[in-house]
């Protein structure tokens, strides 16, 4: 894992150490590392994914924001029970990322809340209970409704998770952890 430099801080990061400033990494003390981030930043220089390298010592990956991705494993989607049985038009939900480490430091976890309609938490509920083929009218809504939602949040993109729904062996499938508590 390298440290990330963003132009917009979309999450968290404290480094490991004092070694890491401004999204540069000073490596000098660590050869094992320093040999990977040569190794690496020489395999990337022809692609659109560049490692700058200042002199062996200093490495820097340069991207947005909008294309890390982290696990969806760190993710979970919570909504209380009283509000999914409620009658409100829309309910409060919170999609939480875990904190975790890396060899250059840790991610700060995150919660984030969203205003969603109940109807639609109950759709999304829906792909959990049952399988839905990738051709169900209905289930093809539902990732519509998604997409043209809660997808385009920027809270939601900030989180770093690339999508809470997807199509897997022919079926939808909601992919966090659902939690009505």
């Amino acid at each position: 894992m390298l440290c990330f430099y963003f132009t917009e801080n979309k999450f968290e990061f404290t480094p490991a150490d004092n070694r890491t400033f401004f999204g540069w990494i000073d490596v000098k003390h660590n050869s094992l590392l320093q040999s990977e981030l040569i190794s690496l930043a020489g395999l990337l220089k022809d692609s659109d994914l560049i490692i700058e390298n200042h002199r062996d010592c200093l490495f820097r990956l340069s991207i947005s924001p909008d294309v890390v991705y982290f696990d969806e494993k760190l993710f979970s989607f919570a909504v209380k029970q009283a509000d999914l049985n409620g009658i409100q038009t829309k309910i409060p939900v919170n999609i939480h990322r875990e904190a975790f480490d890396t060899a250059l430091g840790k991610v700060k976890g995150n919660t984030e809340e969203f205003k969603l309609t109940l109807e639609f938490v109950h759709k999304l509920q829906s792909l959990i209970v049952h399988q839905f083929s990738t051709d169900n009218e209905d289930a093809v809504k539902i990732e519509d409704t998604y997409k043209k939602g809660l997808h385009k949040e920027p809270r939601f993109l900030a989180l770093g998770l690339r999508s809470l729904i997807r199509r897997e062996a022919g079926i939808f499938k909601f992919v966090l952890v659902f939690i009505s508590a």
